[in-house]
This record gives structure tokens, C-alpha cells and sequence, in this order.
């Protein structure tokens, strides 16, 4: 008996050296890279050859002559042998091999592996090469084998893509889907212009719904409540999402990480569905329990729980049409943004709680059936950006600018109750929640993610946490504008599609355009391709220059990025700002979709 190796020729070649032909599946893709070929002489006994097989774990044995393949030996061949023999098998284990051979077919290692499909169906098996020169054997397990490595990252992103579109179809009422729908993705699509169906959308869509600030609520139920839950499921989905964009663009081979990242990714989505969907079998089966009436009583109830119906009866019976109603707006602003809704259980006085990120979370606005509506600000100061001296003026800011609305300096940390008299005016009710609004949309945003989500381990090394935290918050608003990022060895890239035109085109056309570059290396930018914004068209270019220069920017002697701004030098707030105003105006003038 000897044993052989598969010959080089049949050894994957690196991507930059394949050759077009390779491109498709052939014979040799099929052999293991670490396959080695075991075979047996005619005259090696049954039992030596049942001995090989067993011990590799083979079921079949190519028999050789010198170079010449004689036949195979294999359980089928022996069962059939003994079949046709006559006679006494007493010593079968005794006999040579070559009494109970088979021919399998042989095919070469440049045929399309199709053609090993009928052999394989009827003999188990084939022979790569020549009669005079095997170079290899394909079993079925070879074939499944390689199938499911091929098919396996897109059978999981298959699961995974299907089980979030289940997962929004079941947390999100029909009603309400909508409405999500607009919020997550109006930046993307614009107004109006969103898909309807979540079977027409992409699935960073999918994540866009889940992952929004408003939204978020509606997927506690099967993601688990709180701020730093919802981080994890963004930053799961988010790494799927860069799997996906390799995988399916075939931009390289998944390695065996990768692969390992992708399955522990689906592993993790289907414990949270079946997780979900037992606690649904388990809430649809409980018993109605029917309350029994009780005997009337004179003694007062100690405590009383409040809802929806109760609280905003006994408002407007306290306090009049006017004020409930603008507590019934202030209410519908807060369901509106996904703030969670806890109800007092006072006994005569009433209160309705809007907090943050989960039921139980910070406290962001308080309804009182007294007529009071409470503005949290030592609550709201303990959370970023809120915990910086500049955020809590500007906040003390814009309330002192709603009619009847005074906070002292000295309050910026402290609770104040404002009469709900004060909202029965239009103007002032408006003000007030476009207020609240942003106070609700900058936790959001600080809230999202810390250094390490968009901005590179390396970027965060050369800033300070805070300034780390500002340039994050800054990169997430210009995805939800709607840049697309694409990660590169030495940089980010962030695009949009534009009316553009190359030199050799007649006229613009939509392409997507790198619009800047967060760069790495002890000196990070954000870095403007100058060269491709120049050629937008309609896109008053020294107007947009003139407006980078005054958030910081400096002109570099450069051709393609001449704009950049030094995140070493420039990493406040107002920077950021000033940049998300102008990435949103040059959105809104020329995106096409």
C-alpha cells in the first residue's frame, strides 16, 4: 500500500494570481486542500484494506499497479462480490483485494464540477486524473462540503435579514410602522419617499429602524430595555452589516474570523428570537384572569395607580379643557419620540412620567394633575452632553425664550415646574417641544455609541474621551443625514450620490462620490475630495469652500483634498455642529437618489 498527495496544479491560487477559468467552479475545487490520497496494491488482503478504511475513515480504497488504476475497493464492492461468489466465505478476510473491485469514472480537474454529479449519484464517488496518473478522489461528502462552505455566509445572512424583518413586524404595530418607518429613514430617501413595505428595503434599513432613538422602545421586547442594550444590538448589527457589503460585493474570501464573527452574530439573533417569540407563545396562552368586584368600602385607599384614561380625566376636571389639552400634546410629543410612560400612584394627585431609554430610565418630563408640568434639568443634567456648563446654558437658553418661562443661572441643575397655563398658548407650546425636541435629539446622539463604533481605535488614541465622544456623535448625524461610510486600511471614506460628471462624460449623471475622509495616523483629519465636489453639478464650490474655512479648515497645497480640518485642533462642539449644517444643506440641494 502507499499514500499520495493531490498534485500542486490543484491547489488554490491566491486571488491576484487566479486565472479567469478559476473564477468558476471546477473538479479541483472540490478536493480538500489537505486531501491525501490513500491506495492499496491488488494483492493487499481484505481485511488490510477494511483496516485502511477504517482507521481514515474512508469508505472507498483506490487499488493501483504500479501507476495504473486497477479499480476501487470499497463496502459496496465487497457486499457485491460476495454476492457472486459461490461457496464457502470462510476465509474472505483472507482474500485479495482485487477479487472485489469496482470501476468509478475519472474526470479532470479543469471539468465543471457539474459533471461529477451523475458519477457521484451512482458510484459515491470519482477519480481525479488519469487511468496512469490519479491525482485525487471526490466523495459526495467532498461536494456537500464545499457547497456549504460557499453558501454558508448567505444562508446565515439570509436568517439573519428575514428574522429582523420578522422581529420590526411583530414590535411594531401596523399603525405605528409607518410612522417609524418616516422618522428612521426620511434623511435617506427624503421626504415622503421611504418604502412602505419591509419587504422593498435594504437591510441597513432594517438596522436604521431598529437602531433610531424614537424607534427604540418598540424593540425592548425582544432586545432587552436600557441605553446599553441598545449599543450592543446597534454595534452587532452594524459589524453584519460590513460582513454583508464583503460577502455579497465578493470583495474577498470570508476568513475563518470573519466566519466566526457571522455565526456568533446569527447565534446571537436566534437565541433573542426564539427568546421572543416564547415569551409571546407564553403571554397568548395565559389565562384572562377576571377580576372579582369587592364589597364597597368607607375606608381611603392609601395609593392609587394612575394610567392614561384616569389621568387625563381627572386633569381636565381639575384644571379645565385648555391645560388638558396641552398636556395631551406634550403627552403625544413624548410617545411620539419613544420616551417610556410610568404613571404615579398618588392619591389624589396624579402624575405622568416620560423618561429615557426605558421605563425605569432618566426622567425627561413630568405631568402633574395639578396643572404642573416639570422640566427634569437636575435629571437631564447628569446626561451627556447635558453634564457640560455650554450645553445647560444653551438649554437655559431657549426655555427663557418661551413666554412666562424664567430659570435663574443658578437653576440650570434644578427641577422647575412650569403651570401648564403657560402651553394653552399655541406659541409657546410650539417653542417648548421644539426645545425639548433637541434636548431629546443630543441624548440621543451622545447616546448612540462611544469612541470605537465609527471613530477608528487609532483616531480615539490621539484625542481625549470627550473630544473622541464629539467626533462619534458627529459621524452618527451624518449617517442618519444619510452619508454612506466605507472603511478603508488607512481611512474612512463617506460618500453620497450626486449629479456628477467625469471628464469623458457628456453630461451628469447620478454616482456615488467620496465627499470626505476621516483619516488615520497620529494626525487624523476630515479630509474633503475637492477634486469630485468640484465637478457636482450646480454646486457653488467657493461658497461651500468659504463656509469650511470658517468652521476651521485650513487650504492645503493639495489636489485632491485641499480642504481639511485638524481634529487635534478642531474637536469642539460648535465645529461639529457647524459641519452637520453644512453636510445636511449640501444634501438636501443635491442628493438624487
Amino acid at each position: 500500500m502507499s499514500a499520495r498527495g493531490a498534485v500542486d496544479e490543484m491547489s488554490p491560487s491566491d486571488e491576484g494570481d487566479q486565472s479567469l477559468a478559476e473564477l468558476f467552479h471546477l473538479v479541483r475545487s472540490l478536493v480538500p486542500m489537505d486531501q491525501r490520497v490513500f491506495t492499496g496494491s491488488p494483492d493487499m488482503t481484505v481485511v488490510e484494506a477494511i483496516q485502511i478504511m477504517h482507521q481514515h475513515n474512508f469508505s472507498q480504497l483506490p487499488i493501483i499497479a504500479g501507476d495504473t488504476v486497477l479499480g476501487v475497493f470499497s463496502f459496496r464492492s465487497l457486499a457485491s462480490g460476495l454476492l457472486k461468489m459461490e461457496g464457502s466465505t470462510e476465509h474472505l478476510g483472507d482474500l485479495p483485494v482485487d477479487e472485489f473491485v469496482e470501476q468509478f469514472r475519472f474526470v479532470q480537474p479543469s471539468d465543471n464540477w457539474e459533471s461529477t454529479l451523475e458519477y457521484l449519484d451512482s458510484d459515491d464517488g470519482v477519480l481525479v486524473g488519469r487511468r496512469d496518473r490519479l491525482e485525487a478522489i471526490v466523495t459526495p461528502m467532498d461536494v456537500l462540503t464545499y457547497l456549504r462552505e460557499i453558501a454558508n455566509p448567505f444562508v446565515m445572512l439570509a436568517e439573519i435579514e428575514l428574522s429582523l424583518r420578522k422581529i420590526i413586524q411583530a414590535c411594531v404595530a401596523e399603525d405605528q410602522l409607518q410612522q417609524c418607518i418616516e422618522v428612521s429613514l426620511a434623511s435617506k430617501y427624503g421626504e415622503g419617499q421611504a418604502p412602505t413595505k419591509l419587504s422593498d428595503m435594504t437591510f441597513n434599513d432594517y438596522v436604521q429602524i431598529i437602531d433610531h432613538g424614537r424607534n427604540w422602545s418598540h424593540f425592548t421586547v425582544a432586545f432587552g430595555k436600557g441605553m446599553g442594550q441598545r449599543k450592543r444590538t446597534a454595534a452587532r448589527l452594524r459589524e453584519v452589516r460590513v460582513l454583508r457589503n464583503e460577502i455579497f460585493h465578493f470583495r474577498q474570501q470570508l476568513g475563518p474570523d470573519a466566519l466566526q464573527d457571522l455565526t456568533a452574530h446569527r447565534d446571537w439573533l436566534q437565541m433573542k428570537a426564539v427568546a421572543f417569540d416564547a415569551r409571546r407563545r407564553r403571554k397568548a396562552a395565559a389565562p384572562k384572569v377576571v377580576e372579582k368586584a369587592e364589597a364597597p368600602t368607607t375606608e381611603a385607599p392609601n395609593r392609587k395607580k394612575w394610567d392614561e384614561p384616569s389621568f387625563f380625566e381627572a386633569l381636565e376636571k381639575r384644571r379645565g379643557s385648555k391645560e388638558a389639552a396641552a398636556a395631551r400634546k406634550l403627552f403625544e410629543w413624548a410617545n411620539r419620540r419613544g420616551l417610556f410612560f410610568r404613571w404615579g400612584r398618588g392619591v389624589k394627585t396624579g402624575s405622568c412620567i416620560a423618561a429615557f431609554g426605558e421605563e425605569h430610565g432618566p426622567t425627561t418630563l413630568v405631568l402633574w394633575t395639578s396643572g404642573i408640568a416639570k422640566i427634569p434639568l437636575a435629571w437631564i443634567a447628569k446626561l451627556s452632553p447635558y453634564d457640560q456648563e455650554d450645553y445647560r446654558q444653551r438649554l437655559l437658553d431657549r426655555l427663557n425664550a418661551v413666554k412666562k418661562i424664567h430659570i435663574p443661572a443658578a437653576g440650570a441643575t434644578t427641577d422647575k415646574g412650569v403651570p401648564l397655563s403657560v402651553f394653552a398658548d399655541e406659541d409657546n407650546l410650539e417653542q417648548f417641544i421644539s426645545t425639548m425636541d433637541w434636548v431629546v435629539d443630543e441624548i440621543e446622539r451622545a447616546s448612540a455609541g462611544g469612541p470605537g463604533e465609527l471613530v477608528p481605535p487609532e483616531v480615539a488614541d490621539t484625542l481625549d474621551q470627550a473630544a473622541a465622544a464629539r467626533l462619534q456623535r458627529f459621524l452618527d448625524s451624518v449617517q442618519q443625514i444619510g452619508y454612506a461610510s466605507e472603511e478603508r486600511s488607512t481611512l474612512d471614506v463617506y460618500k453620497a450620490t450626486f449629479l456628477y460628471r467625469y471628464p469623458a462624460w457628456k453630461e451628469h449623471r447620478p454616482h456615488p462620490i467620496s465627499v470626505f475622509y476621516l483619516t488615520r495616523g497620529d494626525e487624523p483629519t476630515l479630509a474633503f475630495r475637492w477634486d469630485m465636489l468640484a465637478k457636482v453639478q450646480d454646486l457653488d464650490i467657493e461658497q461651500l469652500e468659504t463656509k469650511l474655512l470658517e468652521t476651521g479648515c485650513r487650504r492645503l497645497p493639495k489636489t485632491t483634498t485641499p480642504i481639511t480640518l485638524f481634529l487635534k485642533e478642531h474637536n469642539d462642539q460648535a465645529t461639529f455642529d457647524r459641519l452637520v449644517e453644512i453636510l445636511t444643506d449640501l444634501m438636501a440641494k443635491h442628493r438624487v437618489t
